[in-house]
């Protein structure tokens, strides 16, 4: 469930669905946006995370916690790495605008010639990887 689970009216309900379906010993791997993360501290109510799209946001603790309510077990939590171009993150930040990151973004994307623009940067954005067995 990559990028998946902020999207789903009810999250609980594919998460029992999943365990029923895995196999024993089988692996769930998710990715969501952390609201304990650096990220989410920093920018508050600004976090581009938040979007009307997004219906449920989970910290690392109330998602473990849920996935053990339903019975999974050893659940491992990594932070979650994008490899991003700054082209995708100029175009997000349109489209999701932020008061100081748009500004900043846009003069320097005014500067950058084309190849940078494009070039793959791996970065931490706020989300999380969970990894748990049933």
């Amino acid at each position: 469930m990559f990028d998946y689970i902020e999207h789903l009216n009810n999250p609980r309900k594919i998460l029992e669905k999943s365990i029923e379906l895995l196999e024993n010993n089988g692996i769930l791997v998710i990715t969501t946006p952390k609201t304990n993360s650096l990220s989410h501290h920093l920018m508050h109510k600004n976090w581009p995370h938040y979007k009307s799209e997004h219906l449920y946001y989970f910290s690392s603790y109330n998602l473990k916690k849920l996935l053990q309510i339903i019975g999974f077990n050893n659940i491992q939590e990594f932070s979650a790495s994008k490899y991003l171009s700054f082209q995708y993150i100029c175009n997000h930040f349109r489209k999701y605008t932020h008061p100081i990151i748009t500004p900043i973004l846009n003069f320097i994307d005014n500067l950058l010639p084309k190849w940078i623009k494009n070039k793959l940067l791996k970065l931490t954005i706020g989300e999380m990887l969970i990894i748990a067995k049933n």
